[in-house]
């Protein structure tokens, strides 16, 4: 969920000619999830040349129940 979201959101940053791929993603568990809708909101936080990094946050309702942090490599299209 979390790099969906992130990679939707690392998308809107890129530049014609340019592709990207996951290189890590960091999960933090708050509480287990069962048969509850979940929201997860993904931010881009910083973007370089080659990096991108973002931050997540995965809800049910108001209560955050994981938190990510995650980076993905920027390369030219072949």
């Amino acid at each position: 969920l979390v790099d969906s979201a992130m990679g939707v959101a690392q998308f809107f940053t890129l530049k014609s000619g340019e592709t990207s791929a996951t290189l890590e993603v960091q999960i933090g568990y708050l509480r287990p999830v069962v048969d509850e809708a979940t929201v997860c909101e993904a931010r881009v936080t910083k973007r370089g040349s080659r990096v991108i990094f973002l931050e997540a946050e995965v809800r049910v309702g108001d209560e955050v129940v994981a938190t990510a942090t995650g980076s993905y490599a920027v390369t030219a299209s072949a």
